[in-house]
């Protein structure tokens, strides 16, 4: 369901490199980590996907796709899929050319990369009007693997070029979709995935822990290497997903990634410096969904949240299902350390 939602959403996009108009896709509110991205100095990074991406020279963000204050924000096209980043060039011309960029969870497929790249752009070919020039190929870029298909769409008044082409990284299918009025243009475009950086992968994190009740063990958060002591918060009947509270101790050692805040110059002036402390929320995936605040002083609590939300940990389960986590979150801001 998942993978159909979001070739619908891609075709639909992609459609608009033949004119100006886009369609507009809801901004998510569950997955603020997996979304938060920023443009700076030219180069698109999502700390919490573990990448940056600088913009080609002569491309631009294209603003009718993004939310204009934040042009690094992701958009939510289905549960576990995303728009992140849509780009343009010779956006004037009848035929603009476009790279558009998106991630969906691998975990919620059966597919490996190929297999997706293929599912993808078989379901745009099935649409009409376009012919496939190879099928999927292995293609190195910033030292990991990526599948590329090449179709071409054939019109009375044009000829383009499209690729798929993708990778798996943190457990995410990230997919650049690329649009262009020849091959040569194409391939420039994809050659500019070879400046992509990755930060280090974390072998293990696709495997979740299990959550169990008794007496905490001696290695606070880890029972045996792969369990946790909770307690039950919520019982689900069909609405949702159960709910588990940890201590804080023990959601420190289940987290795979930590965002360290930047420090807010007025704060830093005011010598402000201190703890920020949250009521958190982690869903089924690992990822902050919901903060509210519990203390801390109030020029530091905008950039610590910010933070927080990109913060990913290890699934939980509870007999086999997945579990929300409760947890609370300790962002801390030293002077002394900046």
């Amino acid at each position: 369901m998942q993978l159909t939602r979001l070739v619908f959403v891609l075709i639909a996009i992609l459609a608009g490199s033949l004119a100006p108009a886009q369609q507009s896709v809801n901004t998510a509110s569950n997955a603020p980590g997996l979304l938060h991205g920023v443009v700076v100095n030219n180069t698109y990074t999502n700390s919490f996907l573990g990448f940056s991406y600088p913009i080609p020279e002569g491309w631009e963000v294209n603003s009718d796709a993004v939310i204009p204050q934040h042009p690094g924000e992701g958009k939510e096209v289905g549960q576990g899929g995303a728009i992140l980043l849509v780009l343009d060039r010779n956006k004037h011309l009848f035929y603009r050319n476009r790279i558009l960029l998106s991630v969906i969870d691998a975990n919620s497929l059966t597919v490996d990369t190929q297999g997706f790249v293929s599912k993808m752009v078989n379901a745009e070919v099935a649409r009409g009007g376009m012919e496939v020039l190879r099928t999927p190929y292995p293609q190195d870029f910033a030292g990991k693997t990526f599948y590329r298909e090449d179709y071409q769409q054939t019109s009375l008044v044009f000829t383009g070029y499209k690729a798929w082409i993708a990778t798996r990284f943190r457990d995410y299918f990230l997919g650049w979709t690329l649009v262009a009025s020849s091959l040569a243009e194409l391939n420039e475009a994809v050659s500019s995935l070879g400046r992509i950086s990755f930060q280090e992968d974390r072998p293990g994190s696709n495997h979740p822990v299990n959550v169990v009740f008794g007496k905490i063990p001696a290695h606070p958060g880890v029972d045996g290497g792969d369990s946790v002591v909770g307690t039950l918060v919520s019982q689900s009947h069909g609405e949702g997903p159960l709910r588990v509270r940890l201590s804080e101790k023990v959601s420190q050692g289940l987290l795979l990634n930590k965002i360290q805040p930047e420090y807010p110059e007025n704060a830093r002036q005011k010598r402000i410096q201190g703890l920020v402390i949250f009521q958190a929320v982690v869903d089924i995936y690992g990822n902050v969904k919901e903060v509210e605040l519990v203390s801390g002083p109030a020029l530091l609590t905008s950039t610590a949240m910010s933070a927080a939300m990109q913060w990913k940990y290890k699934r939980c389960l509870l007999d086999g299902k997945p579990v929300e986590v409760e947890t609370q979150v300790t962002v801390a801001f030293s002077l002394a350390g900046n």
